[in-house]
């Protein structure tokens, strides 16, 4: 009867260590699953955020390639005004009528 209740002790100690064992990788799979999770929110946080900043240079691209040719034409006709200069003097300031390239871009020769 005692070898029976040793080896029951042993028994209820093994399946102790092993429920330990079984906890323990539990709580490593969680936090794997924990990592992986946060790993998946910040290349969804860096995803977004490099979408923004490929908005924000989008729109500074568009604010350059359609706002400063239009400042640029009412600084060198303000300064037409300003200097009072014929209209001869100022070559293709509107450049509705030129070639694709060139439509969106203001020029000013002056001779």
């Amino acid at each position: 009867v005692d070898f029976f209740a040793v080896d029951l002790v042993e028994a209820v100690r093994f399946l102790a260590v092993l429920a330990r064992v079984e906890l323990a990788l539990l709580r490593l799979l969680a936090l794997l699953v924990l990592v992986r999770f946060l790993d998946a929110v910040r290349f969804l946080a860096v995803e977004v955020d490099a979408l923004f900043l490929r908005g924000v240079l989008l729109l500074d691209v568009l604010l350059r390639a359609v706002l400063l040719p239009v400042v640029l034409l009412r600084v060198v006709r303000f300064l037409a005004g300003f200097f009072r200069l014929d209209k001869d003097v100022l070559i293709a300031l509107d450049s509705s009528d030129m070639p694709f390239p060139y439509k969106h871009t203001t020029y000013a020769v002056f001779a």
